[in-house]
């Protein structure tokens, strides 16, 4: 059956394009309507506005741009980008302009309403007045396998969610681990599938990434992690007062994608703030792998693309830390649509750059650890690329061997023609733009922890260069683990080791692939990042070593499947040359690509970082590996009484005193108490120290509290008795799981 491609609807004729925005707008106020006259459809109300919100303004700037024949994945990859550019800049607006007017409650639906419809009209008109005369819509054939890889992909959301919902009442984990044995089985079979399977990648890996998203933020009826409390606690305070009052001194409160993008869509879809952020934001996080796919694609193929972006998808921190850091879930995706419009986009130039430099302002009000770490890749490539040619120019005038020049040095390089994403120009224009909205909107406490991170790297970069006491993936490598945990730091060793091959073969032109002189400078620059941020005396502890690996692998994560691939052509060499009965063994195993190979690693990669071999084994581990396995696990996850006992805290305090609670229990109650919750480590049990006491589930059944120690730099978890810290007389609530107490 021959069906019209909607993933490439900015190619239809205008008159089929403008009624499909119709449509949608007739079925959102249905929704709409619906919803506010009491008739409650269950998630159709919710996601139905959040889709239209988050992908029909974009989808029409995108017309009007006249961005055609560009492909299915950059058309909604760049309409949902444009679209959260759109909602944080309405937001944005909304709350300079309408309280000089008298409106003090922009953060409303009432106030939302008209804005938005007239956005969504006048970006219909300018469609049709500039792009009215193009038609070329896209076909493809859909037939009954495509059909059944379509049923079989939506089969693991579903697992995701009903997993998550069975161990969220009934403490079975029994769908999660089916859960995470599918995916490592399906990654198997993509390691034998034939060329003619490409066309289902992009819909593969979507339902990986969104599974596995999922797969965690669904965890717990509430919130769960550290910094997600955070974010929580100042989106609620802009739904709450329907104003965002950007006078307040944190860098969370200048991000704009949370202070604007989560309470408008909570406003808008009448959704809880707390699933907003637990089913929302994954819905679009999910999207950056396609974004992965598509840039390695064009710079290499199909099979290395999609296991890089299975790498990506399949480490750790994807569906863990960043589940629990909403604004750099938004940031890595106008960081990836950034390196679309530079590197994959097919496009004329001033349209890039115009999306360049928009998407660029969006990542700088979206995270600042983020924007920082593209400016230094920014940089890096503008100063490599005025050095480096001049260098090879002058090794190739030296006395050295022509096969060193020819094959190592890799001169045609010479001839690319530079990009102006890097243009001297540019760089002073994101420069600018970091300035301006972290000096004046974020009073300028970004840049204050940038420069007391630096003067700290200065005061002990001589005496403490390379040690494992200061330098977090120093530490790392010196730190004894469990043996199931030692095996996944070989994991990630081995990964990085991979990685470096993979350059070294690609700049040595013994690969099949050229890439640009912009593109392997910006490779070099992120491993120059990653190497420092392993190494040098403070610098990872900001973002951590993992997610330093993380972003790192934005951009290296092609180069560690070329590296791989290269040691197991390289195994396969040598078991040719072997004796008989290994060269037997060789040819027993039937491995005719290396692809198959690398696919069995990454399922093996992905059952180790999910958590799922140390429960089977049970080995502990006190990280998020287990927290989807684990129901009873003791970390920054909390039961349904535990919430209860932290509200009716909330509800009957007194808010001149403090409220303490351990490090793990502390983020619970500072997302319900204006931020007013202090660890115990602040305490002094010998000291009559006025205020209220908090214990969890954790705390009371196993009589112990967990406290922060900060070592080097590194936060450490200690546990210590929880007795010199409460008197039971003094208990003045109690749910049986969890209890407060008045000193």
């Amino acid at each position: 059956m021959r069906i019209v491609n909607f993933f490439e609807i900015g190619d239809w004729d205008i008159r089929s394009f403008l009624v499909v925005i119709l449509s949608f707008h007739l079925a959102m106020w249905g929704t709409i309507g619906l919803r506010l006259l009491g008739i409650d459809i269950p998630v159709l109300v919710h996601l139905f506005p959040f889709l239209y919100i988050s992908l029909i303004p974009g989808i029409q700037i995108v017309r009007i741009l006249k961005l055609h024949d560009i492909g299915g994945i950059p058309t909604i990859l760049l309409s949902v980008g444009l679209s959260l550019v759109v909602l944080m800049g309405l937001g944005l607006v909304m709350n300079l302009i309408y309280p000089t007017v008298g409106l003090l409650r922009p953060m409303s639906f009432d106030s939302l309403i008209l804005p938005i419809l007239m956005i969504s009209l006048f970006l219909s008109i300018l469609c049709y007045i500039f792009d009215r005369s193009y038609s070329r819509p896209k076909f493809f054939e859909l037939s009954f396998s495509q059909v059944l890889v379509f049923g079989l992909t939506i089969i693991f959301p579903v697992l995701a969610i009903v997993g998550a919902i069975l161990l969220n009442t009934y403490q079975s984990n029994i769908v999660l681990i089916l859960l995470i044995v599918s995916i490592a089985f399906t990654i198997i079979l993509t390691g034998f599938s034939g060329r003619k399977s490409s066309i289902y990648y992009p819909l593969l890996l979507y339902s990986f990434s969104l599974s596995l998203l999922l797969f965690t933020s669904l965890i717990s009826n509430y919130l769960w992690g550290n910094d997600i409390f955070v974010e929580y606690h100042y989106a609620k305070t802009v739904y709450d007062q329907g104003l965002w009052d950007f006078s307040l001194d944190s860098n969370v409160n200048s991000i704009l994608s949370i202070v604007m993008l989560a309470p408008i869509f909570s406003i808008w879809c009448d959704l809880d703030l707390i699933w907003v952020f637990k089913i929302f934001y994954p819905l679009i996080y999910a999207l950056v792998p396609l974004g992965l796919f598509y840039i390695f694609q064009e710079q290499f193929n199909p099979k290395i693309a999609l296991y890089s972006s299975i790498l990506f998808i399949t480490s750790f921190s994807f569906y863990t830390e960043m589940i629990v850091m909403a604004r750099q879930q938004v940031g890595e995706m106008f960081f990836i649509l950034i390196l679309i419009a530079m590197f994959g986009l097919k496009s004329s130039i001033k349209k890039r750059v115009a999306l360049i430099v928009c998407f660029s302002a969006a990542l700088i009000v979206s995270h600042y650890g983020l924007s920082y770490i593209y400016l230094y890749y920014t940089l890096s490539v503008f100063i490599l690329i005025k050095t480096v040619p001049l260098l090879l120019k002058m090794l190739r005038q030296s006395a050295l061997p022509k096969k060193v020049t020819d094959d190592i040095l890799c001169p045609e390089i010479l001839k690319d023609r530079v990009q102006q994403s890097q243009s001297a120009v540019y760089i002073v224009l994101l420069v600018t733009m970091m300035v301006s909205w972290y000096s004046f909107i974020a009073s300028s406490s970004s840049f204050i922890s940038v420069v007391n991170i630096l003067d700290l790297i200065r005061r002990t970069f001589v005496s403490d260069f390379l040690s494992p006491e200061t330098a977090q993936g120093l530490t790392i490598l010196a730190t004894e683990y469990l043996p199931l945990q030692t095996v996944t730091k070989m994991f990630y060793l081995f990964i990085q080791a991979c990685i470096i091959l993979g350059i070294l073969l690609i700049i040595s032109k013994r690969t099949p692939y050229n890439l640009k002189l912009e593109q392997l400078l910006l490779s070099v620059s992120a491993l120059s990042l990653l190497v420092t941020a392993l190494t040098v005396p403070f610098f990872a502890q900001q973002l951590q070593t993992s997610r330093f690996i993380h972003i790192s692998q934005l951009i290296l994560a092609p180069f560690c499947i070329i590296g791989f691939i290269a040691i197991v052509n390289y195994i396969g060499t040598l078991a040719n040359r072997a004796p008989a009965l290994l060269k037997g063994i060789h040819q027993r195993l039937n491995i005719k690509n290396p692809y198959r190979v690398l696919s069995m690693f990454l399922s093996v990669f992905l059952l180790f970082n999910s958590g799922l071999v140390y429960y089977l084994a049970e080995e502990p581990a006190k990280t998020a590996s287990l927290i989807s396995f684990d129901p009873n696990i003791n970390y920054f996850k909390y039961d349904d009484l535990e919430i209860v006992s932290a509200r009716w805290l909330e509800a009957h305090s007194d808010d001149k005193l403090p409220i303490y609670a351990d490090d793990y229990r502390k983020y619970l109650l500072q997302s319900m108490s204006s931020g007013s919750a202090f660890s115990l480590s602040k305490v002094d049990p010998s000291q009559d120290s006025r205020g209220y006491f908090y214990l969890g589930t954790w705390n009371n059944v196993k009589n112990e509290i967990i406290l922060e120690k900060i070592y080097y730099g590194t936060v450490q978890h200690i546990s210590s008795n929880v007795e010199p810290y409460i008197f039971e007389n003094h208990k003045i609530y109690s749910n049986y799981n969890a209890g407060v107490y008045y000193h």
